[in-house]
């Protein structure tokens, strides 16, 4: 069309003349010129504006895929897509998403069904999915229920797809799975689908780091720290050779520890850690004692995010006042608390075993201040409740003062919303993964880093549950030591820590002690 005007211009209006012919010509030229810029202009910032302020229409939903502050972006490395996905303020009840994404011409289409993985209004999704290559274009449509039909929305598309080599841009926006607060969607490799936590925490106990000197008597359950007395490692004459320093320190617990901090650093999207207690052991403040301190925040602080410690009474000692200044000169204070979301955090050290009851009336002012808050509460500790004979809890802190078990079990969930929604208490010492639960309190037990089976927990916080596994063996040659021990024990039938029946599994924990889901509904 465009050549035929230039080549023959067409006349609209009769000819007067030459010069009558060429201003008529001109004129149409100069409005045909005019509306084509206007329609140029047209498709092109159209376009724009609806990719900045979303859908216009009322009465659909509000979708945008959010590009300005790196929250979408192609990493290609991983070849992995993130996609972030944010709602308007519709009231609308969408059933399904559709993540359409071309690549090489070629286009593939992502159908999100499950209602709990779709933005809720004026909320956020993060949609991860590992992909071919980079999109050229990616769009997101909504399928919303109106009438009992089921109607297709706007369609919101995007063709700028930032490209990393970095699954955690800081430059372009700090990707965390914890800014968030609905969670995050991941496709696998498979295709299914689900949801990232929002928060992540590890729980590690019992490391007993033991640079030389005397540690404490140990009971016959593997641990790996004592060179020098009863059924520990001096039993073992090719562990003691391979293992004990001159000095009798143990080498096993330094190990053990090390490999947990790499492998807390390689777990993606965790928040923070927290080490419950017996964190060295040796008792007695002495130079060995303070070498193992040291030893085990030079070890410590290599974790890539922050890490918290509580002291215990037994091998930290923390009850005295050289303990306790040893510890709070490394770790801060021994009673600490802090919130993430809707979850209330607090380390309780042991030293509530001597001590007046001034840190009761301190930790029941602390919880009166966020019982109202529809909070999820965690309490970490190095031993507030144990088992008994026949399996049952029993919490017991001290004979002179109020026991922090009955008081936690005040602001349990029977009252909500005027106490905590779950109230989970987290605790080492037994060296063995336990779980349990009495007048709606959680409690859970973990085993050391440095004896079979050498694991931590990983906690995962959801909106409505927290969900507890068990890592990897932390160190296999730690644990190969621990287990060789263990099994002369149950040999001898001298295992301290487990049912004969059971066998290692008093240690290791049955099933429903390793992996527990504990619902926040």
């Amino acid at each position: 069309m465009s050549k035929r005007v230039l080549d023959k211009p067409i006349h609209f209006f009769p000819s007067v003349g030459k010069k009558g012919v060429s201003a008529v010509v001109a004129t149409v030229l100069i409005i045909m010129i005019t509306v084509s810029a206007v329609a140029i202009l047209w498709a092109t910032v159209i376009p724009m504006i609806k990719n900045s302020l979303g859908p216009l229409n009322s009465e659909g939903v509000q979708l945008k895929i959010i590009t300005s502050e790196g929250y979408t972006f192609y990493d290609s490395e991983a070849k992995v897509l993130y996609l972030q996905v944010q709602r308007g303020p519709d009231n609308l009840e969408v059933k399904e998403l559709q993540v359409i994404y071309t690549i090489n011409g070629s286009s593939e289409t992502l159908i999100i069904n499950n209602t709990d993985y779709i933005p809720q209004p004026n909320a956020v999704r993060t949609i991860i999915l590992p992909v071919s290559g980079k999109p050229e274009e990616i769009s997101v449509v909504p399928i919303w229920l109106k009438e009992k039909s089921l109607i297709n929305g706007n369609s919101f598309s995007v063709n700028n797809i930032f490209e990393s080599g970095s699954l955690n841009p800081t430059e372009q926006g700090d990707y965390t799975p914890s800014k968030y607060p609905n969670g995050d969607v991941v496709v696998d490799e498979e295709g299914d689908q689900f949801i990232l936590p929002i928060y992540t925490f590890i729980q590690a106990t019992d490391t007993h780091i033991h640079v030389g000197g005397n540690p404490l008597p140990s009971a016959a359950d593997g641990r790996t720290d004592n060179c020098i007395r009863g059924l520990q490692i001096p039993q073992f004459p090719d562990l003691y050779d391979q293992y004990c320093e001159e000095d009798r320190g143990s080498k096993l617990p330094t190990i053990a520890w090390t490999a947990a901090v790499e492998k807390i650093n390689n777990l993606p999207g965790v928040d923070f850690t927290v080490i419950t207690g017996d964190i060295v052991a040796q008792a007695s403040l002495d130079g060995n004692k303070t070498n193992s301190l040291d030893k085990f925040k030079e070890i410590s602080d290599n974790l890539d995010r922050e890490y918290y410690v509580v002291g215990a009474y037994f091998h930290d000692a923390v009850q005295f006042d050289e303990n306790e200044n040893a510890f709070v000169e490394r770790f801060g204070p021994l009673n600490w608390n802090f919130t993430k979301g809707n979850n209330l955090f607090v380390g309780v050290s042991q030293d509530y075993y001597f001590r007046d009851d001034k840190n009761l009336t301190d930790l029941k002012n602390l919880l009166d201040d966020y019982k109202d808050d529809e909070m999820t509460l965690f309490v970490f500790s190095h031993f507030l409740g144990g088992y008994t004979d026949n399996g049952e809890v029993e919490i017991k802190m001290s004979g002179e003062i109020e026991d922090i078990g009955e008081i936690l079990e005040n602001y349990s969930k029977g009252d909500y919303p005027n106490n905590f929604k779950k109230i989970i208490v987290i605790q080492g010492h037994f060296h063995s993964n336990m779980y349990s639960t009495k007048n709606g309190v959680h409690y859970i037990h973990t085993t050391s880093t440095m004896n079979y089976p050498t694991e931590f927990r990983i906690f995962d916080i959801y909106q409505d549950k927290v969900e507890v596994r068990m890592s990897d063996i932390i160190s296999p040659e730690v644990n190969a030591a621990s287990e060789e021990m263990v099994d002369w024990y149950i040999e001898n039938n001298l295992l301290s820590r487990a049912d004969p029946e059971k066998n290692k599994t008093g240690l290791a924990g049955l099933e429903s002690e390793r992996t527990i889901t504990i619902s926040l509904e």
